[in-house]
This record gives C-alpha cells, structure tokens and sequence, in this order.
C-alpha cells in the first residue's frame, strides 16, 4: 500500500485504471473465445445436417438409378444401360463424399457409430451394383433381377438407417442451439456483472486516491492557516513520496525557517536591548 501512496498521482491513475483494463480485457477475451467456440460448434452441427441431406439425396438417386438400368436391361437396351451406369457411378461418388464430409463433422460417438454402419453397408452395395451392372451389360435381366434383389434389400436397410441418422441428427443439433442459446444469456449476464463490477471498482479506486490525496490537503491547509494566526509550531508529518508529500514537506522546512528567523530576531532584539540598558 506504501509503495502506491508514494507514486505520482498521475501514476496511480495510470496503475488503478490500467489493471481495470488489463482485467476487462481479460474478460473479454475469455468471453470471445467462448462465443467463437460456441460458433464454431453451431457451424459443425448445421454444415453437417447439410452433408447429410445431401448423401440423403444422393443415395436415393443412386438407389433409382439401379431400378433403371433393371428396365434397360429386360428392354436390352445396351445405350442406356452403359448411360445409367455411369448416373449410378456419379451419384456414388457424391454420396460418398457428402457422407464423408459429414461424418468429419460429427461430434457426437453414437453418431459416428451410425455413420460407420451406414459406411459399411454402402459399401456391401456397392459390390453388389457391381454384380447387377456386369449381368446388365451381359444382357442377362433374370440374373440381374435377381441380384437387384438383394441391392434393393440392401438399399432399404440404408435408407432406414439413414433417416433414423437423420432425425438423431436434427435433434442433435436442436440441443446445440438451444445449449448455444443459454449459454449466450449466462455470457451476456456475466459480462454485464463485470462490467458493473469495473464500474464499481472505477469508483472505489477514485474514492480511495481522493482521499489519498485530500486529507494530506486538508492537512497542509490547516497548517497554513495556523502559521497565518502566528502559530509556528505545528508541522505535518506526511512520510509520502507523492506530490502532496513533497509539498508537506517544503511547507514543513518553510515553517521552520520561518520560526528559525523570528526566533534569531527575538534573541538579537534582546540582546540589543539587555546592551543599551547597561550602557
């Protein structure tokens, strides 16, 4: 307390109002980093709802497409079939892809669970399109009937899966905005309790340097007024560095100097006069 009592006024202002800012600071940035991260997490659960529509899209276009080259091949239409493989191919590539960005999204472990089952039957599937396209191409539709089959049974088992992953999904990220909405109203309540907080303490800190720094005034004042009565006796005993201890100080060695001038003046005036009354 000593070591700030003696600094220069304008330096406590600078100490008091600068640690004031340090912490708002401090607030601050504690309290942005939270939003981002809540941000960034918001952003995970809608960009993978997102990915997950889309693989949702393509996988019905690719199970489609095995319904179609099924009719070009018992109509033997061979350009259409070789057209509807590569349809199918297309839509399997951006399944996968959509799937795969999806799943880099996930934060939740039971979701990974389902995606990773969802993976490995697409996977199945897709080894048993590959049947059904070598048997179209061969113009074999009975053997290619019978192997849709079972991409069909395949297919449906997906799509289940994937609309139950759909609607964990949805309700995962639900909770996220409404876990993001609370969380904004407790970061919004305590900042604003810190910023009250700074204001208080802005204020304790103003209380407590003016009184620092107007009790040794009114100290210096009232010596003042008793050198002005004649009174030279009193002194102020401030052991401050600051400016008001500084000026206690040169009003203390003004007194005394004062006091010391009379008081030599007082003794050579009666000297003098002890002089001419023995002469």
């Amino acid at each position: 307390m000593n070591c700030f009592r003696n600094r220069k006024t304008a330096t406590k202002l600078m100490m008091g109002f600068g640690l004031m800012g340090v912490l708002i600071a401090i607030v601050g940035y504690y309290e942005i980093s939270r939003m981002h991260r809540i941000a960034a997490n918001l952003y995970r659960h809608s960009a993978g709802s997102s990915h997950l529509r889309e693989s949702e899209a393509e996988l019905i276009g690719a199970t489609e497409s095995g319904y179609d080259i099924l009719v070009d091949a018992a109509f033997k239409d061979l350009a259409s079939v070789e057209k509807r493989i590569a349809d199918s191919k297309k839509y399997d590539a951006a399944f996968e892809k959509a799937f795969e960005e999806f799943k880099s999204l996930i934060s939740r472990d039971e979701l990974r669970i389902q995606a990773a089952e969802i993976s490995k039957l697409y996977q199945e599937t897709k080894t048993k399109k590959e049947q059904l396209l070598s048997l179209a191409k061969k113009n074999k539709p009975v053997e290619a009937y019978a192997s849709m089959k079972a991409v069909l049974s395949l297919s449906d088992n997906i799509e289940k899966r994937m609309a139950k992953l759909v609607e964990d999904q949805t309700a995962n990220r639900q909770k996220a905005f409404e876990d993001a909405n609370a969380t904004a109203v407790k970061a919004r309540n305590f900042l604003i309790g810190m910023i009250s907080a700074a204001i208080l303490c802005g204020l304790a800190l103003a209380f407590i340097i003016a009184r620092m720094t107007t009790r040794p005034v009114g100290d210096v004042t009232g010596v003042l007024r008793a050198t002005a009565a004649g009174d030279l006796t009193r002194k102020l005993n401030l052991d401050t560095k600051d400016e008001v201890g500084q000026i206690a100080k040169a009003l203390n060695e003004t007194v005394k100097g004062v006091h010391g001038a009379l008081v030599g003046k007082v003794i050579s005036a009666i000297g003098s006069k002890a002089k001419e009354t023995i002469h």
